[in-house]
Order: C-alpha cells, then structure tokens, then sequence
C-alpha cells in the first residue's frame, strides 16, 4: 500500500504542475480510498459471520461438505444456504444428526 501512495504522490506533484485538474482530482480521490480502506480495517481482514457459523464449522470440521447435507435432505445447496439463515431448533438438531451420519459414512 506504500508503494502506491508514493506512486499518487509523485504523480499528483507531477499533474500540479502540468494543470491536469481532471487527473489530479481522480488521483486525489484514490488516495483518498486508499486511506479510507487503511483507516477502517487498520491492517487486519475482516469476515463477515453468517448465521448460523456453528453448523457451518461442524460441516467443515467433519469433512462434510454443505451440498452433501442438502442432498441428504432431499433439497438444493441454494435452499439450504437460506434455511441456514433462520432455523428452528428441530431444525438444527436434523442438521446436526446428517451432518454425524455422514462422517460416520466416511
């Protein structure tokens, strides 16, 4: 990310001097969005954390793929991905007992 705040700055002297106001006023706005990102993450990534992470995890950590969970269910992946945004308990439970037998069948 330096590096490229420097290339901006040296090119927004050149721009400067040259009375290019059109491609100043575009790299003053990238340098602007540059620190704009620097600000708001300071340096680390962010995840967005989805409903229902857990099962999400137990999947992942058994091995088990969500698409195999959806076939075990007798539905598309798409559909399970947005039944995983608001589950009832039953729900969950069923989920879980899949997500076992599968890693048994493995």
């Amino acid at each position: 990310m330096k590096k490229y705040k420097k290339i901006i700055n040296c090119q927004l002297r050149t721009f400067v001097q040259s009375d290019n106001i059109k491609l100043m006023i575009v790299l003053i706005a990238l340098q602007l969005y540059i620190q704009a990102i620097n600000l708001s993450t300071e340096g680390r990534i962010f995840y967005m954390e989805l409903p229902n992470m857990d099962l999400r995890n137990e999947a992942k950590a058994a091995g088990v793929a969500l698409w195999r969970v959806a076939a075990q269910m007798s539905i598309h992946e798409s559909t399970l991905s947005r039944k995983l945004r608001n589950l009832t308990e039953a729900e969950r439970v069923r989920i879980r007992a899949i997500i076992a037998e599968l890693k048994e069948a493995d």
